[in-house]
């Protein structure tokens, strides 16, 4: 996704996407942690597969949603 982002803001896009991805990990981490403690593994991993797979139809329609083909960034 970097290609889309001007060279020169390319160091800024990828420190905010592995900000943005350490976050994720550890809100992750403790929100899993915690559903297994009180509801136990099969609830908290239940959970982690059933958001993965809402996932993969939520970012195939922002690609569609926010990118053209050919590589240039919607305008919407």
């Amino acid at each position: 996704m970097l290609k889309f982002v001007h060279p020169a803001r390319r160091g800024a896009a990828f420190g905010g996407i592995l900000a943005a991805f350490d976050t994720g990990i550890g809100t992750g981490s403790i929100a899993v942690g915690w559903m297994a403690q009180h509801f136990g593994f099969r609830v908290a991993f239940g959970a982690g597969a059933l958001l993965s797979a809402f996932s993969i139809p939520y970012f195939l329609w922002a690609e569609r949603r926010f990118l053209v083909r050919g590589g240039q960034v919607s305008q919407r």
